[in-house]
């Protein structure tokens, strides 16, 4: 049976929309890497020494692997990139700009992939230098290009400023993270930039293609409770606690549809709706369930 749910809420039929429905958020891409279907061969280490513990797993789109983040501070030589402060400093990065010149690390966000091996090689996956990386950290989300590769054994390591953009100790000495730090590095030629060194053009990238991802992924998000058990209903606001895809459809006692949200993650939306009888319709990664509410 429907459940009658009292809605407090007065005004002109309208909506806010708490938050922007394009945004990706952590979260949301965060739930997909919460299960590994492997592509590589074998397990990489985090650092020399240690165990070989981390996969490389594949989605629609993409591929990812949750690790930790070692600090890269190779490339031109800066005030804290150079041999000084790292005693791995080298003066070079396998990507250039599209001058010619090597990659900046202390301004210029980029990550590390492992070289190629029987255990994964990326160019098998439509991965090249300048393929750009959602990379998420403690509830924060960072895009960043290709731009080196390390070790054929060890894998987790971005430059100077990406640690920094994420709020990890950037020194190359000292700092990074043992995580977890998830990488999510996008395939294909529409995941590239065209100059290594434009992070605005990385940014323009990385989020459109989040944006595919969530939605080629959707499936994975499904809930695995549910529906019910992630939203609240009690205007003047719907509460999302899900990462992934949602919509709210209201109708009023006739059928007729009045308003229409969609977005993705956990969210807010506070719509202010005539006294009167509604169906609400929430939708969750392809999941529904209608309830009957009144507006007083």
């Amino acid at each position: 049976m429907m459940g009658l749910h009292r809605w407090t809420a007065i005004g002109l039929l309208s909506a806010v929309l708490a938050g922007n429905s394009q945004t990706v958020t952590p979260a949301s891409l965060l739930a997909l890497t919460r299960t590994c279907k492997q592509i590589s061969t074998g397990m990489y280490s985090t650092d020399d020494g240690t165990a070989a513990n981390i996969p490389v797993c594949s989605l629609t789109g993409a591929v990812f692997w949750t690790a930790d983040m070692d600090i890269d501070c190779d490339g031109i030589s800066t005030a804290h990139c150079n041999l000084t402060a790292d005693p791995w400093y080298q003066a070079q990065t396998s990507a250039q700009t599209s001058t010619g010149q090597w990659m900046n690390a202390e301004t210029m966000p980029y990550f590390v992939i492992p070289l190629a091996s029987t255990r994964f090689n990326f160019s098998n996956h439509q991965i090249q230098l300048g393929t750009v990386a959602a990379i998420l950290y403690n509830n924060r989300l960072e895009y960043a290009v290709f731009a080196d590769e390390g070790p054929a054994n060890i894998i987790g390591e971005a430059s100077y400023a990406t640690a920094a953009l994420l709020g990890i100790n950037s020194n190359p000495a000292t700092g990074g993270t043992d995580g977890p730090v998830s990488y999510i590095v996008f395939t294909g030629a529409t995941g590239r930039v065209l100059k290594n060194e434009d992070h605005n053009e990385v940014i323009q990238v990385g989020s459109a293609r989040a944006l595919q991802l969530l939605q080629d992924n959707a499936t994975a998000l499904r809930p695995q409770s549910p529906a019910h058990s992630y939203f609240q209903v009690s205007l003047p606001r719907i509460s999302i606690q899900h990462p992934g895809p949602h919509s709210i459809e209201i109708r009023n006692a006739c059928g007729q549809r009045i308003l229409k949200f969609e977005g993705y993650g956990e969210t807010e939306y506070h719509p202010r709706l005539q006294p009167g009888v509604y169906w609400v319709k929430i939708t969750i990664a392809g999941v529904e369930k209608t309830l009957r509410a009144v507006a007083f």
